[in-house]
């Protein structure tokens, strides 16, 4: 038997004041500890002012998100996978990234909404809202795609998702929409894989794959993964973590691990992609060490549906579309063709 190392995560609350409710001063305490848990756990915190002013607002976009699908303050934005061996880049796939707009808040970003969906138990509907509007939009590029030209559409998926309910939905937006299965994909975390049953999971996963959508593991490496369990993972498409390739291409270490995950996922049949591209030099060292795409802000930033089917016209790059220093490429030339695209159908292209 070996070790077991354990840790804490513990929130305190004090008050001078009498009158204050035994609940409050819980609620209290039990802020502070989450607030310890969501910076990695193993610590401790004192509840205070500042924390109050982070629970009003965490307690505020709570409340919010429970109406914001049923109002229409969703939405989804797209960024494209760049394949690094087509010198014209043509748009093999896209990720679908929620967005959620409020009236009086104004824009709340993901990494704040989303674990409190999950936590209040929204995530599924938001979910299902996520998949069914993916489908909605794959259903309408599809049309205008020769039947052997790869295109697909990625959706993020919460832990919380991965249960059998889940094919009954993918089954019945495919079915109502008319999408593609096969243009279908699916984004998983490690975590999200290690918080379920293995064998439930796996089942799930390869259930999807057997509709024929694509599965991607995303931001492999920051997670606990061991090969075996890789192994057993039916994947399409690892995404190697953005950490990976943010330092200096010199460095051997950081060589070698690229290496060995680009060669590993070859010998699975897997494709692999870098997340996180920021600068020309990244996007070399990848292209070198021969990953099959990239992903990243120097590349593409994340735009509204309108700009896809100019991606899918015009491809990623070419003679108008080489990034100039310190731009990038759809940022530079694409995102101004969509925006006349836009306009032209009497719309004036929203601000990503």
């Amino acid at each position: 038997m070996g070790d077991l190392a354990l840790s804490a995560s513990i929130g305190m609350a004090a008050t001078r004041d009498e009158h204050l409710d035994v609940d409050v001063l819980l609620r209290h305490a039990d802020a502070a500890m989450y607030h310890v848990k969501s910076g990695g756990g193993n610590g401790y915190r004192v509840f205070d002012e500042h924390l109050r002013e982070q629970v009003a607002r965490r307690n505020q976009v709570e409340s919010q998100l429970r109406g914001a699908v049923a109002r229409g303050e969703l939405h989804l934005n797209f960024q494209p996978f760049v394949p690094l061996r087509d010198p014209d880049h043509a748009l093999v796939a896209v990720e679908a990234l929620l967005r959620w707009t409020h009236p009086e808040l104004g824009r709340i970003g993901p990494d704040e909404f989303i674990p409190l969906a999950e936590r209040n138990g929204t995530i599924e509907r938001i979910g299902d809202w996520v998949i069914r509007e993916a489908c909605e939009r794959l259903a309408t590029w599809q049309a205008d795609l020769d039947a052997d030209r790869p295109f697909v559409v990625y959706v993020n998926l919460s832990a919380i998702q991965l249960r059998e309910r889940l094919l009954a939905v993918v089954d019945r937006c495919l079915r109502d929409t008319g999408a593609n299965p096969n243009r279908l994909g699916f984004e998983i975390t490690e975590t999200a894989v290690l918080a379920g049953n293995d064998a439930e999971v796996i089942g799930l996963l390869e259930q999807l794959r057997r509709r024929g959508c694509r599965i991607a593991l995303d931001d492999f490496g920051t997670g606990y993964s061991s090969l075996s369990r890789l192994r057993a993972t039916p994947l399409d498409l690892l995404k190697l973590d953005g950490s990976f390739v943010n330092g200096r291409a010199e460095d051997g270490r950081e060589q070698a691990i690229l290496t060995a995950v680009s060669g590993l996922a070859r010998e699975m049949d897997i494709q692999v992609l870098a997340e996180g591209i920021e600068t020309q030099a990244q996007l070399d060292h990848v292209t070198k060490l021969g990953f099959d795409l990239a992903q990243g802000y120097f590349l593409a930033e994340p735009g509204p549906p309108e700009y896809v089917p100019v991606w899918l016209e015009r491809g990623l790059s070419g003679k108008a579309g080489q990034p100039r220093p310190g731009g990038r490429a759809i940022e530079w030339t694409d995102r101004a063709s969509a925006g006349q695209a836009v306009r032209a159908g009497g719309l004036e292209p929203p601000r990503v």
